[in-house]
């Protein structure tokens, strides 16, 4: 028979946990994206890398101007900041107009204002951060070891070992795969 989504519960967890463990829907839930999240910054790092090995020219004007290894480092993570912070504005205007169609479908009682808590913030402005360093630091510290002459000469730069992007190409279907 049918089952409200509030009764649901992870039934393969329950049965790794225990049998008397129940986990509620906004533990799964909270699981659920954080999977997502984490696809999301293995997305960000492989195509990050990809489009910052067509940008060679400019890291090697760069590293030939002076700029340093923590220069390029702070480039790359400042960029991967500044896009989760953009994306942070649309979630939250996304949250504001979803939140009476989650309440309604899930039975809760869960209100805008709750997001005006500085708790919340203080937890936002850490997963960015987080997620800054998550999807960041790989292209950072690839690219930030590209040296000038080369980079100049080709135009474009070689973004590391082959095996990396393919791993993170893995571990996004992985991950995608255990969703469905």
């Amino acid at each position: 028979g049918a089952v409200p989504v509030a009764g649901v519960q992870l039934a393969f967890l329950e049965a790794i946990l225990g049998s008397n463990t129940a986990i509620p829907l906004t533990a799964a839930l909270l699981l659920l994206d954080v999977l997502i999240l984490l696809i999301a910054c293995l997305n960000y790092a492989n195509l990050s890398v990809a489009m910052a090995t067509t940008r060679g020219k400019e890291i090697g004007m760069r590293r030939v101007l002076g700029a340093g290894r923590l220069h390029l480092v702070r480039q790359y993570l400042i960029e991967a900041a500044l896009l989760g912070a953009a994306a942070l504005v649309i979630v939250v205007v996304g949250t504001a107009l979803a939140i009476p169609l989650l309440n309604n479908s899930l039975d809760i009682d869960l209100r805008f204002p709750s997001l005006a808590e500085p708790g919340i913030w203080l937890g936002v402005l850490l997963l960015i951060g987080c997620i800054s360093l998550a999807g960041g630091a790989y292209p950072a510290l690839v690219l930030s070891r590209v040296r000038p002459g080369e980079a100049v000469r080709a135009g474009a730069v070689r973004a590391g070992p082959r095996f990396v992007p393919t791993l993170l190409v893995g571990l996004q279907f992985a991950a995608a795969s255990f969703l469905l």
